[in-house]
């Protein structure tokens, strides 16, 4: 039996197919969403940096603010200054030595009711006019703080800095005054913003060098007081204020975060802002790289998962798998199988429940073809007994007839009821069903036989050499039987006239693919038939019975040296001709 392999995909690499790609699928999905549940927790770690970073550097402003705030107060109510009979040089010598204690101090100076600096601890500035100032006239009520500024007059006064720039100062002021309450003057300090500059360049540095953290201080306007060059002095971008991503006037985006200073204790602060700003690239670098071994992590255990889906889809397709090839081996019913089942159980309920579905049914096709077999037997006999019968009242008829034509024509209708007689008999002692499989060989040894003893005269013999067992379709080898018996009928009744003797041949042999049957004689041949003539009954009929056998057919004919009948059947079936040449009519 040929069995032709599909190629439609096995269950099992199917299995393993969806295995693969469920694992790989939620191998993706789980490193899709951890890699953006980790982006949002790093970015979300990384403002909550910056934001402490900014709180730390805001609180060291505000603390350094109060204690020079609180140096000028507590200057403002030393004896020596508020004693208006001190004379110069001892005022100057006290405003020295604070600005001796902290180097931040551009200048530290006193100055009359009147706006007038009385001294200084430079020496620099000493009978300068500052009524005007906005600060003196604030001061002499109460102390006063001044944001940042550039102060040109002292500028010119004290030491070019180094960078070249224009220095820029803090100012502080506060009344001094008598013990009776009168105003005695103002001490005001100078403060150098670089005071301010050194901290946030000790933030950067604790910070480190690769972070790349960018404090700024912002006023209470929204300039940019400290910070890089480019927005040094300029409005800071209201979308670059806010926590969190944004994009920056360099068209770079950076993680920011901002604190608002509030003062300490009795210093009420400027209002200040601390902004800290870090490239997201930087400040996300450690999460791109947890978020690569997440993936990689990911890609590895669908790897690692991809040999258990493979013994998975084994395991569940194996029964099937089994029940497939079974089934195959049962095509037909031409062969006696088992399901598995039972001594080898399958792996799951469903599987061994069909397994026995498929052998309850197969057991139930064979109780069924074992009754058909029986009355198809019954059948054929009572068939092969009906036609010997027909074909007896047929003779009797045939011998009260006159008319020689007529009497020939019932010889021919005899000869064809005995010969389906005899393949229905032949059919009978086969030993399996015409719509199973039938031995063609030992089917054609019995028409043989029966030919020998019925149909040819004395002097003609048949010799059937089959070489072997070859097994057909029983609906093939009924037609095949036809064929062959009016080939002999014919051979016998045509080949050999008057009193001649000859031999007629039947041979089976297997050929690549097909089995190749042929009938020959040694008689006169076939006469080539007329233009234009009819072919005889006997072509016809064989024509048809070579399409009915699915074969192809032709037959090799000379006159006087005999005719070759050649029947090919195709064993891997092909499209039959079942084509007779033309011109040969028996």
């Amino acid at each position: 039996m040929h069995v032709v392999r599909s190629r439609t995909p096995g269950l099992r690499g199917l299995l393993a197919l969806a295995f693969g790609v469920v694992a790989l699928l939620a191998a993706v999905g789980t490193a899709l969403l951890s890699s953006r549940e980790t982006a949002a927790q790093a970015e979300a770690a990384a403002v909550e940096t910056l934001r402490t970073f900014a709180l730390g550097m805001a609180d060291r402003l505000d603390r350094g603010m109060f204690e020079r705030w609180r140096d000028i107060r507590v200057l403002a109510t030393d004896p020596v200054l508020s004693n208006p009979d001190q004379p110069p040089e001892a005022r100057r010598a006290v405003l020295r030595r604070v600005q001796e204690s902290y180097p931040d101090y551009a200048i530290v100076a006193f100055l009359s009711p009147n706006g007038r600096v009385v001294v200084d601890s430079r020496k620099l500035a000493e009978g300068a006019d500052a009524s005007a100032r906005t600060i003196f006239i604030k001061a002499k009520e109460r102390p006063v703080v001044e944001d940042v500024h550039e102060a040109i007059i002292l500028a010119r006064l004290l030491p070019r800095p180094p960078d070249g720039l224009p220095p820029r100062f803090l100012d502080i002021a506060a009344p001094v005054r008598s013990d009776d309450g009168d105003l005695v003057g103002v001490v005001a300090g100078h403060l150098y913003w670089s005071w301010a500059e050194d901290i946030a360049r000790q933030f950067r540095e604790a910070a480190g060098r690769t972070r790349r953290t960018e404090p700024m201080i912002v006023s209470a306007t929204g300039t940019v007081l400290l910070g890089p060059e480019d927005l040094q002095g300029k409005p800071l971008p209201v979308a670059a204020a806010l926590h969190g991503p944004a994009y920056w006037p360099d068209g770079r985006e950076y993680l920011t975060a901002g604190v608002q200073t509030r003062g300490y204790l009795d210093y009420p602060g400027l209002g200040w802002s601390v902004v800290v700003r870090q490239p997201l690239e930087v400040a996300t670098a450690q999460a791109d790289t947890v978020i690569k071994r997440i993936a990689w992590n990911g890609l590895l255990v669908a790897l690692l998962a991809a040999p258990i889906g493979w013994f998975l889809a084994w395991w569940i397709a194996r029964p099937l798998v089994a029940l497939a090839a079974t089934s195959q081996r049962a095509h037909l019913l031409a062969e006696d199988v088992r399901f598995p089942h039972g001594d080898d159980p399958a792996p799951y309920r469903e599987a061994r429940s069909l397994a026995g579905a498929f052998e309850r049914l197969v057991a139930g096709l064979r109780a069924t073809q074992q009754t058909h077999a029986l009355l198809v037997r019954e059948a054929d006999h009572r068939l092969k007994n009906s036609l010997q019968t027909v074909a007896a009242i047929l003779g009797m008829q045939a011998r009260t007839v006159k008319d020689a034509a007529a009497r020939a024509a019932l010889g021919d209708a005899i000869s064809r009821v005995r010969t389906v007689a005899e393949v229905h008999r032949a059919l009978y002692r086969a030993d399996d069903l015409p719509g199973e499989q039938v031995d063609l060989g030992a089917m054609l040894q019995d028409l043989c036989h029966q030919h020998a003893l019925a149909s040819l005269r004395p002097g003609v013999e048949i010799e059937c050499d089959p070489q072997g067992s070859h097994m057909i379709e029983g609906r093939r080898a009924l037609a095949i039987g036809l064929l062959v018996a009016e080939l002999i009928t014919n051979a016998g009744k045509h080949a050999f006239p008057g009193d001649r003797a000859g031999l007629v041949r039947v041979t089976l042999a297997a050929k690549e693919n097909s089995l190749e049957l042929t009938v020959e004689d040694d008689g006169v041949g076939i006469a080539e038939r007329s233009e234009g003539t009819q072919p005889g009954l006997g072509t016809t009929l064989v024509e048809r019975l070579a399409r009915q056998a699915e074969s192809d057919f032709h037959i090799i004919s000379e006159p006087g040296r005999g005719t070759r009948a050649v029947i090919r059947l195709m064993t891997q079936r092909s499209a039959p001709s079942g084509t007779v040449p033309a011109g040969t009519s028996r």
